[in-house]
């Protein structure tokens, strides 16, 4: 089964959004025209000093890209981890279960998902960590985005 960069791009522009409006309530007026901005270049691929393609002296003090690059980062990570690991479950089935680690609710089963261990889990942190700081964020933002991120996921870990 394979997996589309539009869905990887829905659970990023959700996600993103919601860490933002968390970390950087400032910036939440903008998030959709920045969100819009990094999708339609190329931006940071090849350059991340490159803030996205938005140049540094105009977001350097912005937090949404980097965001945006975390999430986007770890969303694509655990969209090919979990088609690996269910790949006899239908797309549907598996973009469901995608979409749910990235939101909590209290009405889902976590029994539904896959349950993450405790390595694993601190491998994700440190990939969100990591991201983070590669589009632009400082250590404490670094650390602070990608806190609020994993808080604000649905991660069953194991016993």
């Amino acid at each position: 089964m394979a997996y589309t960069q539009a869905d990887v791009d829905e659970v990023t522009r959700e996600t993103s959004a919601e860490i933002v409006r968390m970390v950087s309530p400032e910036e939440s007026d903008m998030f959709e025209e920045i969100f819009a901005s990094v999708r339609s270049s190329d931006a940071g691929k090849e350059n991340p000093d490159s803030m996205l393609g938005f140049g540094v002296d105009a977001l350097q003090f912005l937090q949404t890209p980097a965001v945006i690059g975390m999430v986007s980062t770890v969303a694509g990570f655990l969209f090919s981890e979990l088609v690996k690991s269910l790949k006899d479950e239908s797309s549907v089935i598996i973009k469901a279960k995608i979409k749910k680690l990235f939101k909590k609710s209290k009405d889902d089963p976590k029994e539904l998902l896959p349950a993450f261990t405790k390595e694993q889990y601190a491998n994700l942190k440190k990939l969100a960590f990591d991201s983070a700081k590669k589009f632009g964020a400082t250590d404490d933002a670094a650390e602070k985005m990608s806190l609020a991120l994993l808080g604000s996921m649905n991660l069953p870990q194991e016993s």
